[in-house]
Parts: C-alpha cells; structure tokens; sequence
C-alpha cells in the first residue's frame, strides 16, 4: 500500500567536536563511573606541557622539584603521604598510576616533555589513583578538525617574499613559576625589520626592566644569503 504525507519533519543533532572525542574516550576508559574527563582545550594551553595542565585538574597534587615529579591524589591520606610495603616500611610516595595511550609511565618526570597540542584528553579516576592520558592518535581524531600543531603556520607566495596580511599576535604562553618566566620568556618580537643601507637604522626594543637581552636576528641579505646571529645587548649598550 502507499500513503501520501502532506508534511514530513527531520530532525537532526548537530554533534561538537568535542562530543566525539568524548564518546570516543568513553568507550576507552575502564570504570567510567567514577572517572572524570577532561577534553583539552587547546586554545587555553598553548605551550604547556603535562604537568602544568594536571596542576589545573581538581583533585591532583603535583609535587616537583629539580630531579623528579611526583602526580599525588587530594583524596586519602593527603599529598605526600606514604604506602607501606608488605614488611611495614614507609618510603613510596602515594601517587596515581598514569597511562600514556594505555602504556603506563613509571617515571613521572616524562610529562614534562610532553606538550599539550599532542594531547586529545586526560580522564582521572580518583577512588582508583588511575590517570589515563590520551595524545592525538590517527584513530582518535579521524574526522576531528584539524589535529595538526598550532605553532606552524602555512602561508603562499607566488615568488620570494610576501607582506604578511595579518597583525601578528603573541600567544599567550604559560610558566610554572617567576624564575622559568624570566629564563625563557620573549619579551618582543618584531617583524618584516628592513634595514637601508644609506641611512642609520634603529631598532627599539622594550626591556621590561631586564638589565641584559638577548637578541635574535634572523633574516636575509642583499645577496639572497640567510642571516643568522645573536646579540647580548646591555642598558648601556648604544
């Protein structure tokens, strides 16, 4: 038999990326239930590393020094409480069991060198003291956006050089403490600098109160010929 509808209504539900990744990651994860999800924003944390995105996540304590980091749970005992072994000595440090891609990391000092822009999610289980860290698998992100890394920037020119259209804005990088800031911060940059050959160049530099800086000097001369060369440069200095 065939039936003639005056009106037909489709619904449909628009899905984030954000609500993929996490499906994705739910069918990944071992008790869910009591396991948070952390979808990792990229924006937010460009140029953090691992740990410094766990010390925003609640219910961790990260412990670090000069030699080694420690990932401890809020819940229990307390940060920086101690296990005891079968003979009843303490000395191991109560801290979460982490999985990279379900491969677990012994050494806690590793995070530190794994930066965010690779990293999908993080779910942390806190009744069971289990982190699992999810980075940018092929099969995770397949058909998520674009995966590749924020710090390259692709631009097209049809000979030599071309005027970029875009003001070029700082990123907005995060430090774990004052010292690391002041060791590896930029305080300016500067762009497209020409320098004529027939008259007196000058190059203003804000020094933020910084008595001695390090100048980076990257370019080409007149000869086709890359340039490269760094400066300490003083207040005094002319």
């Amino acid at each position: 038999d065939e039936e003639v509808l005056d009106e037909v209504i489709i619904k449909a539900k628009k899905v984030s990326d954000a609500e993929i990744l996490e499906d994705r990651i739910v069918a990944k994860v071992r008790s869910i239930g009591f396991s948070q999800i952390h979808i990792v924003d990229e924006k937010r944390f460009v140029g953090a590393n691992l740990v410094f995105y766990l010390r925003t996540l609640p219910r961790i304590v990260v412990a670090e020094d000069a030699r080694s980091v420690t990932i401890m749970s809020s819940r229990g005992p307390g940060a920086g409480a101690l296990m005891k072994d079968e003979d009843g000595n303490s000395g191991k440090q109560l801290g979460y069991n982490i999985f990279l891609d379900d491969i677990p990391m012994y050494d806690h000092s590793e995070l530190k060198f794994i930066q965010m822009f690779d990293i999908a999610a993080v779910t942390v289980n806190a009744i069971g003291n289990v982190i699992n860290i999810y980075s940018k698998t092929p099969d995770l992100m397949k058909g998520i956006g674009e995966t590749k890394n924020p710090n390259l920037q692709i631009s097209e020119t049809e000979f030599g050089f071309s005027t970029p259209t875009e003001k070029f804005i700082n990123s907005e990088i995060y430090f774990p403490n004052k010292t690391s800031e002041e060791l590896y911060s930029t305080i300016d940059w500067i762009p497209n600098f020409y320098l004529n050959a027939k008259t007196p160049n000058y190059l203003t530099i804000s020094t933020k109160k910084h008595q001695n800086i390090k100048l980076f000097i990257n370019g080409m001369n007149a000869n086709g010929q890359l340039v490269y060369k760094s400066v300490i440069l003083t207040t005094e200095s002319n």
